[in-house]
């Protein structure tokens, strides 16, 4: 299992996907892996990497993690405002 915190987190239409850009702070993060999102002591929103890549940018230890989303889930990352937060990676999907 990885962990990856989030700088920041960015909507991309015109793809269908949002984009987290961060740092892998334990283990590794590949595609295919899922990204979990605690909601509530009970719930997390989890969603598949569909592409892990260095990020652009002046610090080049950031990495973008890219995940597929439709314009509703675009707008529910929005809300969720998960910039700062420490988020867990694995290889085991939604339950």
């Amino acid at each position: 299992m990885g962990k990856f915190r989030v700088k920041s987190a960015l909507a991309m239409p015109e793809v269908s996907a949002v984009v987290l850009i961060g740092t892998v702070v334990e283990n590794e993060v590949a595609a295919g892996m899922f990204v979990r999102v605690p909601l509530n002591s009970m719930t997390n929103y989890v969603v598949r990497v569909q592409s892990v890549q260095l990020a652009a940018g002046p610090v080049r230890t950031d990495v973008a993690l890219s995940l597929e989303a439709d314009e509703d889930e675009q707008d529910f990352w929005r809300a969720l405002g998960v910039e700062g937060e420490l988020l867990e990676v694995s290889e085991v999907g939604p339950e």
